[in-house]
């Protein structure tokens, strides 16, 4: 229920009309039919009019709420690893898919995304980049995702900066899938999380890599 009402948030924050967010035209409605409760135009009054704000200030508490959570729930499964017995290292200069969670970037424009294709790749170097494909899209019929928002969109990280990584269920959609969190700081010094959920192969690979425990490559960070 709460991942279902997670994810339409994070719909009606991502589409747009007229420049506009679904959800700043949602507010805007709200507060303009308290407006003419309060006024007289359409019945109910003050009662009315309190009821119209009360719905506003409830729908942003919501919205703020979802914000902080990443538009998702995910909780860790403690003392646990994905569940690959033995696995191989995690290869060096190949794309591998995986669903993706998180902040990501172009330059210096940023957005958050959530449960999109894409794929991660490690460079000889130890670093890892994220990429988040963000193909065209529409919701409720009238929103539209801005243009510049499309693309391929990434997100790097460096084995110094990343300060954890846990294994836990993630809850996007009404659904639920084992999903890896990386714990990174960004280069301003703050501290992001990023899901990744795919193959349990995949996932464990990455998880030991990621603790320095690379088979195939004896690379310790």
């Amino acid at each position: 229920m709460r991942s279902r009402l997670f994810y339409t948030l994070y719909q009606w924050q991502r589409h747009r009309v007229l420049g506009w967010t679904l959800t700043r035209w949602l507010f805007l409605i709200l507060l303009l039919l308290a407006f003419l409760t309060a006024t007289g135009v359409l019945p109910g009054r003050r009662i009315g009019a309190l009821l119209w704000v009360s719905l506003a200030l409830v729908g942003w508490g919501l919205l703020t709420w979802a914000h902080k959570r990443a538009f998702i729930t995910f909780s860790e499964e403690k003392g646990s690893t994905p569940p690959v017995a033995q696995g191989k290292g995690f290869p060096v200069g190949r794309q591998h898919p995986v669903r993706v969670t998180g902040r990501v970037e172009v330059g210096e424009q940023t957005q958050m995304v959530v449960d999109v294709s894409g794929y991660v790749e490690r460079f000889a170097n130890g670093e890892w980049v994220v990429a988040a494909v963000i193909p065209p899209s529409r919701y409720a019929i009238v929103g539209a995702l801005p243009w510049r928002f499309e693309g391929m969109w990434y997100r790097f990280l460096h084995p110094r900066g990343i300060i954890e990584r846990r294994v836990g269920w993630l809850q996007v959609r009404g659904g639920r899938e084992m999903a890896l969190e990386i714990r990174y700081r960004t280069p301003k010094g703050r501290a992001e999380s990023l899901y990744l959920s795919g193959d349990a192969v995949l996932l464990d690979s990455l998880f030991r890599s990621l603790h320095g425990e690379d088979e195939e490559t004896g690379t310790s960070f």
